[in-house]
């Protein structure tokens, strides 16, 4: 994968959300909740739905490291 290439997904990410289809499921699901939660009179929030919401992805720099890419920030 080029450089480029690779900044090119890394935008897509940013802009996108995450590439695991756990994750995006798991938010779809939350967002469905969190609507059904609300139309019958609830409080609760998008991230009380979201149970691993504090699962932290791998950054675009993480894996050009792991391939050992130099000049990574």
């Amino acid at each position: 994968m080029s450089y480029q290439e690779a900044m090119a997904w890394a935008e897509y990410i940013r802009r996108r959300g995450s590439l695991n289809w756990g994750m995006r499921l798991e938010s779809g699901f939350a967002l469905l909740a969190t609507q059904i939660n609300r139309a019958l009179g609830g409080k609760a929030e998008f991230e009380d739905f979201m149970m691993h919401k504090d699962v932290v992805e791998a950054d675009i720099s993480d894996v050009a490291k792991l391939l050992g890419v130099r000049g990574v920030k």
